[in-house]
């Protein structure tokens, strides 16, 4: 069967592979973010409505200058998913009317994004999980002190 000290060593381990995926999820998005800082004009020349899970998003595929040079890309606005299909129709009518930025990383500039937004929600998570990774460390120590060295 399985000791307490397994099923403590276990549950740390577990918190540890959760808080590890949320910061370095957190951490690679925060890159992006960062890197995103020089903004264009960018040309939408087509619209897309595109079904992701139970949801319904819009991409946009664009073009913007920069350095003298037209870049091409596209982004998925995943900031605004849609519960059916007509709604996010509706929607991309009304984005199609819209100037649009596109944000550009100077140092590969092939790497842009009409969104720029902080990962926020991630970084909730990985606070989360490592705050719950420190109770379950705290929990196990004084576990061990109150029940199995006595």
């Amino acid at each position: 069967m399985f000791s307490q000290r397994r099923i403590q060593l276990f549950f740390l381990m577990f918190a540890v592979g959760i808080s590890l995926f949320f910061a370095l999820r957190f951490l690679f998005l925060l890159n992006n973010f960062f890197n995103l800082s020089v903004q264009a004009p960018a040309k939408v020349s087509q619209w897309e409505i595109e079904e992701i899970g139970n949801r319904w998003a819009v991409r946009a595929i664009y073009s913007a200058e920069y350095q003298g040079k037209v870049w091409l890309g596209a982004t998925l606005l995943k900031d605004q998913l849609f519960l059916n299909e007509e709604i996010a129709f509706r929607a991309l009518q009304d984005l199609s009317k819209k100037n649009w930025v596109a944000w550009i990383n100077p140092s590969n500039p092939a790497y842009s994004s009409l969104e720029k937004t902080f990962p926020l929600n991630l970084l909730i998570r990985a606070l989360v999980s490592i705050s719950v990774l420190i109770y379950f460390y705290v929990f196990r120590k004084w576990f061990n002190n109150k029940f199995l060295i006595s």
